[in-house]
């Protein structure tokens, strides 16, 4: 399949377990189920993964990178080579990227986050059911809970008018709270 973007026409290709021969770096950012099984693949074919789900983010033997807090992590991975890099969430990255040349200044004792994710980010059938969940506790019923564990709460958006978060930006529903050992 031909698909033009400015003036530039490009082929695209389905994923297959033949895909990653001669890549040299294969960025993942498709879901945990297609890097879990891709993943392993294009490593063995001695492409070097970065992935951007969550599925090695807590695998033995797969380094947490973010390279401006972390890069020697990847101590002896190099592009062709093979091997899986796992990145943390967006949240945990906007926050190290800032908090890490403080901690370095003055270590920091404890670290409080809350962060309030889009429904958007559990795909289209999620945002349904907040739009239906939304539709029932504006009428008096108890919410559906299919993809959900509990109900989706309406949040106060950057206006500071009260709506559902369906494609709110995460770090703009963020609170980061630090604890300097030694104040700065």
């Amino acid at each position: 399949m031909k698909q033009s973007f400015e003036g530039v026409e490009y082929t695209i290709q389905e994923l297959t377990k033949n895909s990653f021969a001669g890549v040299d770096i294969a960025l993942f950012s498709a879901g945990g189920d297609v890097s879990r099984e891709y993943a392993p693949i294009a490593s063995a074919a001695k492409a070097t993964v970065v992935d951007n789900s969550s599925a090695f983010r807590m695998t033995d033997g797969v380094p947490l990178v973010v390279p401006e807090v972390n890069a020697a992590a990847m101590k002896g991975m190099k592009a062709g080579g093979g091997g899986i890099i796992a990145n943390p969430n967006c949240s945990t990255i906007i926050a190290l990227v800032a908090v890490t040349p403080l901690h370095r200044k003055s270590p920091i004792q404890r670290m409080v986050v809350s962060t309030y994710q889009a429904a958007s980010g559990a795909g289209a059938a999620a945002m349904e059911e907040l739009k239906e969940q939304t539709r029932e506790v504006l009428a008096g019923k108890p919410p559906t809970l299919k993809i959900f564990k509990q109900q989706v709460r309406v949040s106060g958006s950057a206006t500071g008018c009260m709506a559902p978060s369906s494609r709110m930006s995460p770090t703009a529903q963020s609170k980061l709270c630090l604890d300097f050992r030694v104040p700065l």
